[in-house]
């Protein structure tokens, strides 16, 4: 808000939601699932989340984790 002012950060945080593939729901888990699934290119999730599904027990966690990359 500071660096663009308030007008062009609503207009740039509507222009995020538009550009959502669906609407926002579950938790960060199901965010990594949908990146997977293909819902969508781009998530954001808690690392730990994704830790958490490579190194479980759950296998179509372990197959879901192994198909995105997370970005740092």
């Amino acid at each position: 808000i500071e660096t663009i002012g308030a007008e062009a950060t609503e207009e740039w945080a509507e222009g995020m939601v538009a550009n959502f593939a669906r609407d926002p729901q579950g938790g960060d888990r199901d965010q990594i699932r949908g990146v997977a699934a293909g819902v969508c290119d781009v998530a954001v999730a808690n690392h730990y989340y994704l830790a958490v599904m490579i190194t479980g027990n759950d296998e179509a966690d372990k197959e879901a984790a192994s198909k995105v990359e997370f970005a740092t």
